[in-house]
């Protein structure tokens, strides 16, 4: 049998069946969400057919049914084949939709009720009608007080849709007001969420959980789950600090893994067991040895099956005040509920209070299966069946390929499978070595012109900061007047270990970075000024930026010198805080802002890595207007944004900028000339930039890593004021 013959026998039995049809809407994490949803499918399935629609790889959507035994399923484009999908599930005649999340969908998933004429339910897996970041957290990643009035969900990005925060509660408060059930799997969700939609009614349905017979053990402090920002992982690494600076007998331990790298054992108590599988952490915590569990918290959780699990263990209990901790710990006489934005010292000295406290504590009867099941099916009838048939294209029967995000380089995969603990980057990492090397090539042109120490300096940097992206280092020296540069240059040519252009006249920087940018057009290229200094894993995670949408046209990294992205202030050239180098403020950004990019009016030309899809489509620099430097940067950005593509800076990369060594004193002439050129030929610029400068997007960002400094550096940056 064919695969199109067997999906159409799939569907024929799916038509015959004489079960009510439920649709569930959700994201394609896995997590507690999944969880519910397989148990919950389980639970009704003798009442109910039940099927998934979830975003997959690109555009893709995927519709399945979750039945045992039944491996039915269909992908279609999410742009292309929106209203065909409709018109299946019409065929299919869908009696209730379920939504229990919207990340990675369409807008148009919202219309579904409508669309099919039928009820629809929602469950609050967590605050995504009420916030767009989901987890209420501001653009420090803290909790932002949840409160109704917030409008500070989009200091970390834009919605998924676009939409402003206002717009976004209104899209979806008829959502809640219309629907057969809101579901709250807690009290303090319910009340949370009805303080945004008072026109909305949650009813509290903690989700059914299997309990565990796990007996109980002593030793250590475990922290369980997946340990993001989020999840409290800057607070569980303040607390291992904390118990190294005041020598406390507390070692933490992570069953699971971490967002990203931090410090471990032997520097700090604290050590990373490494992702498991579902249903694997009972058992983790009965072999762990600990002595009470901690959950560290910093957005209000809506119930949390880990937190169930920890409860069978009849160990003591630490978390946070947020969410639904404060409510299902309510009685315990081994729990503790500390403040979510206690000091480190307050929640070390609460676990150190539970270690003699009695351990034999079985979890209070919750909602059963059964009971669940019966609330859920009530009223949910089997509507009149379809009079059309489902009609199925052979294409939909070919599973679309999961891509990797950007960031998943060779150097990221293994921070993050090794560092972190993550289990599925070990796998992608091992099939990533056996198939060998990355990506497309990048060219790292270097024009050259004076400065001896300064290039020095920059080409050492570069050649020491390895990576996994495939590089060539292309120095251009533009016939510059120092003759032991130029040797020096030659000399590791020779080597090797760069490729050499010398011209025999000067003809100028614009000249020679088009040069540098048309030497390979299969490749990106980064121009980098001789006089900058790169970390090791800068052109990584550049790459990575480049790679994440097809619009990006330019990637910048924060510096110290190079106006909007300058760093600790912007629009001056700083000098490096005090105590820091290239590579340790690289760090702090890396792990800061992990990922993170935001939009920018112009790249800075520094440190500009330009896509090769954005010169092919907008040319490189103009030589005639912008002779030997200064405002071609900004004419081929703002060219590149007429053309539809992005700027944008990467908050995880730092470089370190002189400036002003190849010109000299003639810089500020240059600069002068060339912004009037720009403002005559794009008078959308400047105002762009004025609305930036107000806007200042980029504060986040910094503020994040002044909090990563120590704080000696910046109470002298405060006296270089």
């Amino acid at each position: 049998m064919s695969a199109l013959e067997a999906a159409v026998a799939g569907f024929e039995r799916l038509r015959l069946s004489q079960k009510p049809r439920v649709l569930f809407v959700s994201h394609a994490y896995g997590g507690g969400v999944r969880r519910h949803i397989d148990e919950l499918a389980g639970a009704i399935a003798s009442g109910a057919e039940v099927l998934l629609l979830t975003p997959r790889a690109g555009t893709a959507l995927e519709l399945r049914w979750l039945k045992p035994h039944e491996s039915l399923a269909i992908w279609l484009d999410t742009k292309g084949e929106w209203e065909r999908l409709v018109a299946v599930l019409a065929a299919i005649g869908i009696d209730r939709v379920h939504f229990h999340h919207v990340h990675g969908l369409p807008q148009a998933v919202l219309d579904l009720p409508k669309r099919l004429a039928c009820p629809h339910d929602l469950t609050l897996h967590d605050h995504f009608p009420a916030c767009p970041q989901y987890h209420m957290q501001d653009g420090d990643r803290r909790f932002c007080g949840g409160h109704p009035g917030c409008r500070r969900c989009l200091d970390q990005g834009p919605a998924q849709w676009p939409l402003s925060i206002d717009a976004w509660r209104a899209l979806f408060a008829p959502v809640l007001e219309t629907a057969r059930k809101v579901i709250a799997p807690s009290q303090e969700s319910a009340r949370r969420i009805a303080g945004f939609f008072p026109r909305s009614s949650p009813v509290v349905w903690p989700h059914p959980q299997a309990a565990h017979g796990v007996p109980p053990r002593a030793l250590r402090v475990v922290v369980p789950g997946a340990i993001s920002q989020a999840k409290g992982l800057a607070l569980l690494v303040a607390c291992a600090q904390d118990a190294a600076a005041r020598n406390l007998p507390i070692h933490f331990h992570v069953i699971g893994y971490i967002a990203h790298p931090v410090a471990t054992w032997p520097e700090v108590p604290l050590t990373i067991g490494g992702e498991y599988r579902e249903g694997e952490l009972p058992a983790l915590l009965a072999a762990s040895g600990a002595d009470a569990i901690f959950f560290p918290a910093q957005v209000p959780e809506t119930f949390s099956f880990t937190l169930g699990d920890a409860i069978d263990t009849g160990l003591p209990i630490v978390a946070t005040n947020l969410g639904a901790f404060t409510e299902r710990l309510a009685g315990r006489p081994n729990a503790r509920i500390v403040r979510w934005d206690a000091p480190p010292a307050e929640v070390n000295d609460a676990l150190l209070g539970l270690r003699a406290a009695p351990a034999a504590i079985t979890r209070a009867m919750g909602v059963s299966f059964e009971d669940y099941r019966g609330r859920y099916l009530e009223g949910l009838r089997r509507g009149a069946p379809p009079a059309a048939a489902v009609e199925l294209a052979p294409s939909w029967l070919e599973e679309p390929v999961e891509t990797d995000p950007p960031t998943t380089t060779l150097a990221w995969l293994f921070d993050d499978a090794f560092l972190c603990g993550r289990a599925l980057s070990r796998d992608k990492l091992r099939v990533r070595l056996r198939r060998g090397g990355e990506g497309r090539r990048v060219d790292v042109v270097i024009p050259v012109y004076r400065g001896e120490a300064e290039t020095r300096a920059c080409i050492e940097s570069v050649l020491a900061s390895g990576g996994s992206v495939p590089h060539e280092v292309v120095v251009i020296n533009d016939a510059g007047p120092e003759p032991a540069l130029a040797q020096w240059l030659r000399g590791l040519a020779t080597n090797g270990r760069i490729s050499l252009i010398e011209h025999g006249a000067n003809r100028g920087f614009v000249a020679t970075a088009n040069e540098g940018m048309g030497l390979h057009r299969d490749r990106d290229v980064v121009l980098l000024n001789s006089d900058t200094e790169v970390a090791p894993g800068w052109l990584d995670r550049l790459a990575a930026h480049a790679a994440r949408e097809p619009d990006v046209g330019t990637v910048t990294p924060f510096t110290n010198n190079g106006t909007i992205c300058s760093y600790p202030r912007a629009h001056v050239a700083n000098s490096l805080p005090f105590r820091e180098t290239t590579a340790s403020l690289d760090a702090k950004f890396a792990s800061s802002n992990p990922a993170i990019a935001v939009d920018l009016p112009t790249a800075v030309g520094f440190c500009m890595y330009v896509t090769r899809r954005c010169l092919e489509s907008v040319g490189t620099f103009d030589e005639e207007r912008y002779g030997s430097g200064y405002g071609e940067e900004v004419d081929f950005c703002m060219r590149a944004a007429r053309a539809g593509f992005r700027h944008v800076l990467a908050g995880d990369v730092f470089v370190r900028h002189v400036g002003e060594v190849s010109f000299g004193n003639s810089g500020n002439d240059r600069r002068t000339k060339a912004q009037a050129m720009v403002d005559q030929l794009y008078p959308e610029f400047q105002p762009r930039l004025r609305e930036f400068l107000a806007r200042d997007p980029l504060a986040p960002l910094r503020r994040r890593v002044d909090r990563a400094r120590p704080p000696v550096s910046r109470l002298v940056a405060l006296f270089r004021r």
